[in-house]
């Protein structure tokens, strides 16, 4: 008896000690691969600051970018940020008044940036309570107010944090955009109805000419107008207010008021290198299947595209929506109608894995109208 139970106790002991080894295995695998690894936890999150809604955050070694989407219903001005962050027991505390105050107007954008807290490279992980001082105009005047949330992630290169300042108008069209670190890149759209075979537009950035990477011309048709699209690039030396200006050669003017149809627009981006830049075209008669193949070569490679519709009348809606079948979605960053249905929109999104994808847009009233879209890739900036 004393026998059977000692062999029974034996069995039991290798039957558990193979399931604790093979487990022990199994997570000496998992550790090398990272996964127990915080700092390799790819993405980031966020959570609080209602009314507000976090569009994008990127961490590197020149601060904090956190994109606000304004929900608030009315126009919002932030005038100061207070970012803590904790170490053991270290705590980091800093104020900025922002020199700038921003104003966002209902539905926009804006990017704050948060010099104090820094990432010193890839995979650094980040972790911080940020309040936001802002002020709001509401039927009993300015009230002010504080947004707090708390934002986290690994610094990646490659995310993009993206601002931008449109404008529609014609021959030449002059607007300003800021950058907040020296060598950003800044993308310019000249889109338009076009009068001549193909149009010319030219852009200057302080004085200084930007790089053309494509221009997409769509002719005119028997039943639809022509559709003309272009981006244009400029590495900015240093941080600061940049003057933009675009001269719309060859497209058409309305000719009154605000039927002026070249549409114009800027933006910048964080995190990307204007070296391997890369871009497509193609243009799209009415019913076509709107979409072309875009290949990425290196991960988180930033993909930024501007397309412009002839939808040939005024009243059309200006409903449009940009495709992909990348694991990400498009984040939409302009759409402006002017003219007679001349309609553009401007969106990126960042592709992790490299390979060939599609890249297009949808219009839910219809495609009656020839259409151009540009498409530029940029790769992550080193770390």
């Amino acid at each position: 008896m004393a026998r059977k139970k000692a062999q029974s106790a034996l069995e039991y002991m290798m039957t558990y000690g193979w399931a604790i080894l093979i487990i022990v295995i199994v997570a000496a695998v998992l550790y090398s691969l990272g996964i127990f690894s915080p700092s390799s936890s790819a993405g980031t999150t966020s959570s609080g600051f209602a009314p507000f809604v976090v569009l994008g955050q990127e961490c590197n070694a020149n601060g904090l970018y956190i994109e606000l989407g304004n929900n608030a219903g009315n126009t919002v001005t932030f005038y100061n940020v207070t970012v803590t962050t904790s170490t053991g027991a270290s705590v980091f505390s800093n104020f900025v008044n922002l020199s700038t105050p921003i104003t966002v107007v209902n539905g926009g954008n804006a990017v704050l940036t948060i010099s104090g807290l820094t990432c010193s490279g890839v995979g650094s992980r980040y972790s911080a309570s940020v309040s936001i001082g802002y002020k709001i105009q509401t039927s009993l005047g300015t009230e002010s107010a504080v947004s707090s949330g708390t934002v986290s992630g690994t610094s990646v290169v490659g995310t993009i944090i993206a601002t931008g300042a449109s404008s529609s108008g014609f021959n030449t069209t002059t607007f300003s955009i800021s950058t907040s670190q020296s060598n950003q890149i800044i993308l310019i759209t000249a889109n338009g109805y076009p009068v001549t075979s193909p149009p010319t537009p030219t852009v200057t950035v302080d004085g200084n000419p930007a790089t053309e990477l494509k221009l997409a011309f769509a002719k005119q048709g028997s039943s639809a107008g022509p559709a003309a699209s272009s981006i244009f690039y400029y590495v900015a030396p240093s941080s600061g207010s940049n003057t933009i200006s675009v001269a719309d050669t060859g497209y058409k003017n309305g000719g009154s008021g605000s039927d002026i149809w070249p549409i114009n627009f800027a933006v910048t981006l964080v995190g990307a290198s204007s070296s391997g830049v890369s871009s497509s075209y193609a243009v799209f008669n009415p019913g076509s299947p709107q979409s072309m193949t875009v290949k990425t070569t290196v991960p988180n490679e930033i993909v930024f595209s501007t397309a412009l519709l002839n939808l040939g009348s005024a009243g059309v809606p200006a409903d449009f929506a940009w495709t992909t079948n990348a694991s990400n979605s498009f984040t939409l960053i302009n759409t402006s109608k002017t003219g007679t249905g001349i309609l553009s929109s401007d969106a990126y999104v960042v592709i992790g894995a490299p390979g060939t994808y599609s890249i297009g847009f949808t219009y839910s009233a219809g495609d009656t109208g020839n259409s151009s879209m540009v498409v530029a890739t940029f790769q992550p900036a080193a770390p």
